[in-house]
This record gives C-alpha cells, sequence and structure tokens, in this order.
C-alpha cells in the first residue's frame, strides 16, 4: 500500500479496540500498511459493555461507510428524562433530538460488541491484518524501527506503534520506558501519578421493563450514586449505576471487583428508583450481561515519543457519563492518520524519525486541548450525577430546570470542533444539519477567557485613558464658553448672522435644554465660519455614520436579541452625551465579549439577514446622512440648525424606524432568540462546491460598501474643500487648542474622530485575530496594513467599514464553505 518510489511506511496498532481498527479503517482510505495485534482470541466479545454514538463519533464512522449499519441495530435516542433521587421529575426534554436536528446525526447507544463486529466486518480482505491471541508484552525502540514482542514468541517490525490497548495500555508503559531512556524520570513520575479512580460503575445490559419506551433517556441523580439509561429497539435496555467508592485512589493502585463484589454493591441500590417509577430491582433481574469496574480519569501529558503513540483510553480515560470516550478515541484515530498522511506524503524518501517525531507531537499538541476538555468535562458531570456536594445538589435541583437550553448549548459547543477524517469526503445527511461542524473550532473554544479578555481590555482601555487625558482638557475649556454662549442667547457666525439659541427645537423644554447645547457646539462648523472645522466635522460626523451603521448590523444577528439592540442604542446615545472616543472603547469590548467568535460560528449565528441590511440602508440614508448633509447645506443657518437637531436622536430614533421596516417588509416581526430556535431543522451553511454569493452576504456587502462610499465620498469633498491634501499630522495629538470657541469645538470632534475610530480598527483587529487563532490564512502586515492604507488614502470610516465586510467575508469563506 506504499505509494510508487518510496520505501512503505508501517503501523504497527496494539489493541483491536474502537479505537485500533478505526485507526485501520482510517490507514486504508490513505493507503497506508498496518497491521492490528489483538491480546484476546475473539475481536468482539460479549462483555455487558455499550456505546453511545455522538455527531462527533458518527460523523468518522459515516465517512468509513459503516455508521447505517450501527443505526439499523437500535434505535436513535430522541427524549430525556432527569429524575430525583425519590423518583420525582426533574425535568423532561427533547434534547437528544435538538442534537440530531442540529447536527445531522442521531445520537444511539447499541452494544460495544456490534460496534467491534461492525468495523471487523467492513475490513473486508484486510481482516487478514489483524492477528488474534497477540498480547504485546514488550516494544523495542531502534532508530529505523520499532519492534512489537509478544507472549507467544512472535515479533512484529514497524515504523511506528501505536497503543490503542485500553486504560491499562502497555504500550503506554513501554513509552514511559523509553522516556525513562531519556532521563526523563520526572515527566513519567507526574505521568503514572495522573489516574485517579474516585467513582466505580455496574453496567449491563437488560431487556426493557415495562415503564421505559423506546428512543428514552433517563438520568436519575442522587447523592453519591446515579443511574444512566439509555433504551434501544428490541426490547434492548443499556445501563449505568454510578457510585462513589469509599475512597479516592490515585496513580497505579489497582482496584478489581469480583462477581461478588457486584452482587453486594448491586443489592444496595435494588429498591431504589432508577427511572421514575421503575426501581433498579426491575432492570437489574433483567440483565443479559453484566459487569463491575472501577471508572478510571486521566489525560496524560506524554502520548508520544519517539515511534511511540498512543490513543483513545491509554492516553484520555474519561467516565461514561458524557458518552464522549469511543467517540473522542475515534477522533484521535481519524486525526491521527490525517498527520500520518501528510507526512508520508511530504517525505521524499523513507521517512526519518525526527520527523516522525515532529508529526506526532503537532499532532499531540493540536489534539490534547479538545481531549483534555472531554475528560475534564465528563468528570464534572460524573460529580453532578452523583451529586458530590451541596453546590452540585443546587445545580441539578434549581439550574438544570432552567439552563437546561443552556446546556444543549454547550453540547454544541462541544462537537462542533470534531476532528474528521480528511481524505474522505463528508456525505451529506438527509437536510445536513443546522449547525454544522467547524474544523479547528476549539482552537478558540478552549482559548482560555483571561486571555481573551486581557488581549481585549488592554488596548481599548487604552483608547478610554487616551481620551480622558486629551479630551477631558479640552471639555474643561470649552464647558465655561459653552455655559456663556448660552446665557447670552445668541451666537453670531463668522459672517455676522446671529443665531437666536433660545428659540425651540423640539418645543419640548426638557428636550430642548438636553440637545442646545449639543447643536450650539456643532454651529462653528455647519455655519461654514471656519473651513477647517466644517471640513473636520463633516468628515467625523459621516464617519461616524459608517461606524453607527457596523455597530446596528452587529446588533442584529440572529444570535442576539433586541435587548442587544437596545444596549447599542444606549452606547450610541452616550457618545452623542459624552464623546464617541469615551463610549466607543467601551462598546468595542461590550461587542467582544458578547459575541466572541466562538459564539457566531454555532450555526446561523453570524448571519444577518437580508431584510435587516436592505433596509437599514434606506433608514440611515434618510434618518442619517440626509439630516448630516442638511445640516451642512441647507440654505440658512436657522435651517441648519434645526436639521442637525433633528438629527441629534438618531441613537434612538434609526432603531426604532429600522424595527418599523423590517416589520412592513416581512410582514410579521423577526424572530429573535437563541441560536438553536433558529430553524433548527434547516441548514443555514452553504454548499462548499457552490460559487453563488450567499443572499445575506451579498445584501450585507451592499451595506458595508454603501457605508464605504459615502465615508470616502465625505472625505474627499473635504480635501478638495480644503485645497490640498488633509495633512496626516491631523491624526497626531493636538494638545494646545486655540482659545476660540470655533477652534475648542474643531479639537473636541477631532479627538473623538481620532480615537473613537483608532478604537474601532483596534477592534477589528483582535476580530482578525480571532480568524487567526480559528485556523484562517489571516496575514498581519496585509489586514494592518490594509487598514492603516485605506484609513490614510479612503479614511477611517471607509477603513472600519471595509474592514468589517472583509472580516465577515472571511469567517463566510471559513465556516460557510462559500
Amino acid at each position: 500500500m506504499a505509494a510508487n518510489g518510496k520505501q512503505p511506511f508501517r503501523v504497527i496498532i496494539v489493541g483491536g479496540s474502537i479505537a485500533g481498527l478505526t485507526l485501520a479503517h482510517c490507514l486504508i482510505r490513505n493507503n497506508i500498511e498496518f497491521l492490528v495485534l489483538e491480546a484476546r482470541d475473539d475481536i468482539a466479545p460479549q462483555e455487558g459493555a455499550s456505546i453511545g454514538i455522538l455527531p462527533n463519533g458518527s460523523r468518522i464512522l459515516d465517512q468509513l461507510g459503516m455508521l447505517d449499519d450501527c443505526i439499523a441495530s437500535t434505535a436513535p435516542l430522541k427524549r430525556s428524562f432527569i429524575w430525583s433521587e425519590s423518583g420525582a421529575p426533574i425535568f423532561e426534554d427533547d434534547s437528544l433530538e435538538t442534537i440530531e436536528k442540529r447536527h445531522g446525526y442521531p445520537v444511539v447507544f447499541l452494544d460495544r460488541q456490534v460496534l467491534l463486529q461492525t468495523l471487523y466486518k467492513h475490513l473486508g480482505p484486510h481482516q487478514s491484518l489483524v492477528h488474534l491471541n497477540k498480547k504485546a508484552v514488550r516494544v523495542d525502540h531502534h532508530p529505523t524501527h520499532v519492534s512489537v514482542h509478544c507472549t507467544d514468541g512472535s515479533l512484529y517490525e514497524g515504523d511506528v506503534v501505536v497503543g490503542a490497548d485500553g486504560v491499562h495500555s502497555k504500550v503506554r508503559q513501554e513509552l514511559w520506558r523509553y522516556l525513562e531512556t531519556l532521563s526523563l524520570q520526572n515527566e513519567v513520575s507526574r505521568d503514572r501519578s495522573t489516574m485517579i479512580k474516585e467513582y466505580s460503575c455496574v453496567f449491563g445490559i437488560s431487556t426493557t421493563p415495562p415503564g421505559i419506551e423506546v428512543g428514552q433517556g433517563h438520568r436519575t441523580m442522587a447523592k453519591d450514586y446515579a443511574f444512566v439509561i439509555m433504551s434501544g429497539k428490541k426490547g434492548r435496555l443499556y445501563w449505568f449505576l454510578f457510585a462513589k467508592m469509599d475512597k479516592r485512589y490515585s496513580g497505579p493502585e489497582r482496584v478489581q471487583f469480583t462477581p461478588e463484589d457486584m452482587e453486594a454493591h448491586a443489592a444496595r441500590y435494588l429498591d431504589k428508583p432508577a427511572a421514575g417509577k421503575v426501581p433498579f430491582s426491575a432492570i437489574y433481574e433483567r440483565a443479559e450481561h453484566k459487569s463491575y469496574l472501577p471508572l478510571e480519569e486521566a489525560c496524560f501529558k506524554h502520548w508520544s515519543k519517539g515511534r511511540f503513540v498512543c490513543i483513545g483510553d491509554s492516553v484520555h480515560k474519561m467516565t461514561p457519563n458524557m458518552g464522549q470516550g469511543s467517540n473522542s478515541a475515534m477522533e484521535s484515530a481519524a486525526f491521527l492518520a490525517n498527520h500520518l498522511t501528510d507526512l508520508i506524503k511530504s517525505c521524499e524518501a523513507h521517512v526519518s524519525l525526527q520527523q516522525l517525531e515532529d508529526c506526532l507531537q503537532e499532532w499531540q499538541d493540536l489534539r490534547w486541548p479538545r481531549a483534555a476538555d472531554m475528560v475534564a468535562a465528563s468528570a464534572h458531570l460524573t460529580r453532578i450525577d452523583a451529586i458530590k456536594t451541596w453546590k452540585h445538589r443546587l445545580a441539578v435541583i434549581y439550574l438544570l430546570p432552567i439552563l437546561k437550553d443552556f446546556t444543549v448549548e454547550m453540547a454544541t459547543m462541544a462537537l462542533v470542533g470534531a476532528e474528521k477524517l480528511d481524505s474522505v469526503p463528508v456525505r451529506p445527511r438527509g437536510d445536513g444539519g443546522a449547525i454544522p461542524f467547524v474544523p479547528n473550532f476549539d482552537r478558540i473554544r478552549l482559548e482560555p477567557m483571561w486571555k481573551y479578555i486581557l488581549l481585549s481590555i488592554g488596548p481599548l482601555v487604552g483608547c478610554y485613558s487616551l481620551s480622558r487625558l486629551n479630551i477631558d482638557t479640552i471639555a474643561e475649556a470649552l464647558r465655561p464658553m459653552l455655559r456663556h454662549i448660552l446665557g447670552q442667547g445668541t451666537w453670531i457666525t463668522g459672517n455676522g448672522e446671529i443665531v437666536d439659541l433660545r428659540a425651540p427645537l423640539y418645543h419640548i423644554p426638557f428636550l430642548d435644554k438636553i440637545v442646545n447645547p449639543l447643536v450650539t457646539c456643532v454651529l462653528p462648523a455647519i455655519s461654514g465660519s471656519d473651513p477647517v472645522s466644517h471640513a473636520q466635522a463633516l468628515a467625523f460626523l459621516m464617519d461616524m455614520g459608517s461606524m453607527y451603521g457596523i455597530w446596528l448590523l452587529e446588533s442584529n444577528r440572529r444570535t442576539q436579541s433586541y435587548i442587544d439592540m437596545t444596549i447599542t442604542a444606549a452606547f450610541a446615545t452616550s457618545s452623542q452625551l459624552e464623546g464617541l472616543a469615551r463610549i466607543a472603547p467601551w462598546y468595542y469590548l461590550y461587542a467582544s465579549i458578547r459575541t466572541p467568535l466562538s459564539r457566531l460560528l454555532l450555526g446561523s449565528n453570524r448571519r444577518i439577514d437580508p431584510s435587516t441590511s436592505l433596509t437599514l440602508l434606506p433608514v440611515m440614508m434618510l434618518g442619517y446622512y440626509f439630516l448630516i448633509i442638511a445640516s451642512f447645506f441647507a440654505s440658512s443657518i436657522s435651517s441648519r440648525r434645526f436639521y442637525n437637531a433633528i438629527w441629534q436622536p438618531f441613537p434612538i430614533l434609526i432603531p426604532l424606524l429600522h424595527t418599523f421596516c423590517r416589520f412592513v417588509t416581512n410582514r410579521k416581526p423577526i424572530s429573535r432568540t437563541s441560536p438553536s430556535s433558529s430553524s433548527p431543522d434547516k441548514p443555514t451553511h452553504h454548499h462548499p462546491n457552490s460559487t453563488k454569493t450567499p443572499t445575506h452576504l451579498a445584501s450585507l456587502r451592499t451595506c458595508y460598501i454603501t457605508f464605504a462610499l459615502i465615508s470616502t465620498l465625505t472625505s474627499a469633498y473635504t480635501r478638495m474643500s480644503l485645497h490640498s491634501e488633509m495633512p496626516l499630522i491631523r491624526i497626531l495629538p493636538i494638545t494646545t487648542p486655540a482659545p476660540s470657541f470655533s477652534s475648542i469645538t474643531t479639537h473636541f470632534l477631532h479627538y473623538n474622530h481620532v480615537v473613537g475610530h483608532a478604537s474601532g480598527l483596534i477592534w477589528l483587529i483582535l476580530r482578525f485575530r480571532e480568524l487567526k487563532v480559528l485556523g484562517a490564512p489571516v496575514c498581519w502586515w496585509r489586514v494592518i496594513g490594509g487598514l492603516v492604507l485605506s484609513t490614510v488614502v479612503l479614511g477611517p470610516g471607509a477603513a472600519f467599514a471595509l474592514g468589517w465586510g472583509w472580516r465577515e467575508e472571511m469567517v463566510e469563506r471559513v465556516v460557510g464553505g462559500w
């Protein structure tokens, strides 16, 4: 199976487990030689074990062409029931069915034996590469190969040995022995002490008693014990009894139970409600197969070194409460096959030891965070199920019924970053699921929150501090002048025209009192008496239109609610009263925390409905841009003052008008709820082979390009009106404003322009950083260079709108497949 002209690369898989056989299938799909050494005489013994196949494992099995066979032997789970210790209902829901609708694959439980049989059967002619009764006892590491010795004296050699031999892995022990030869005894000692055993589990397969229906999942939570029960078809019932042991075991301590131990332990719980009114005795007495084992928990630090590598339970052993053990093992197998395939393709000759070691280390570095998270999440769920502390009881009794939708969200986030086999296309199933899988999603999901917040807080708070440092000085000089002018009741323009400042604006005294000072501050600019002030104010306000338009689009994503729109309006209103430079950094900090990329990538969360973007344009044209233009170019100063007064409450009026226009356009209110409720049974991703621009993206493009065009034209006009290029020095701080009212207001607008839009560009850079972490092809010199160049050439507003649109289209290309 080697590529022509290359020396064959051979993989020795120790263990005919789910991880081992899955890896074998993945290697077949990539034309890589392998053999499997299984210690037992039966590849699929019946030990009473069951396995849950979740969407992350289902996708790999589907790629390998055997998912349908697995599903045919059981029934998808539809409804889940949560019970208290007394058998009282806590809540029930259709979360299991929701997961199927979201990800395109059902949640099923079946005999572990059935899955192993299916994996083995589908090997076809490659079954001859699976050797039974081959228990590995020693692995010798050589510079050019590894040698695996078995109890029967047989010897097998290959380029790499893969330990898929379970929690008591011999290959892992040999890996440790090899590490010790490299003077890494301390590292090995820490790994040896990693595993803990705090809970035990009696598990089995029974015929279904009355009271439990096909497709149901039951979970009974009690102090220091729990039941988890899954019902398949043909009267097949899969069950687990978890219980806290008398002590916590750690490291190499072995815990073993006899059949007598199992009977004595189970007898303590026979009269306990296991599924509502169904007692455990009704399930236990119908058991066809049952076992009793401790639950090991560990995610070791060292998975590979040299020609050793371990996968599955041998390196990331988790409790079965989440059902992710075997699914994670399949992910590790597929991901390892991807890396080995890339390695072999990249090497013209034979793969060297250093190249192999680098490849395996990269595989571990990328795979470890997700596996460790699954181990930790499973451990946490085990302790919730068995109500370890009063905090867990509080969560079970009071929080779970309220936050059950949140738990589904967490499950979704844990699934969408799953690995797959790169060499085999994913076959569409039905409508494909509402929330597609996202490559590398866990890179951003598992990034430490403190790091994300710190990266956001640092530069944005810096912008705020800069605004306070400079604008406060200007504001202190502006306030007494403004009070003096308002006290006089009149203001004289540069051409001698007198403006009556006592003339009512809205004919509502308290509103006039709020708005009149704001309008007065821009009188030097809109009157045209000071060309520099006129150009500065016009450029700033038109650029602010681009910024505010983007704010509104952000608040109208499908994941957002009307509360987010209200908060955005509150930020914009505050910026009118306090200054954009003071408020914008806080808005961008809020937006960073409220809508991180990890949230936007789930399903259609990132989408902005076409009706939203297309109705926003005319609303902005009428409610913002027209009034700004009229404020600067109406025939009389009183008319300009009037139009500016009408424009001032735009942060409130535009969202209201926009909501009304969407209502009229759609003839019904737009549903604005959680991501799961936005058409969960309809796929939202674009077909990867389609070259047609998605409708929502085309309408969004019209919107942000229009904003950018308006800002660009305004920037060109203001520069021409000054008969020269606007000097670059104007983007730098000016610390000593002239003492006139016109100069001070010009400086005030200038600082708001610079700092407000600088914080916006910093926010965009942080957004591009998220894409970089995700693995998108983000080139920093292009991003930063593009934003800086477009700011200088087109103006800040255009740079912000185009930068935002660039990021949106990149997200769509990376995630939507367009």
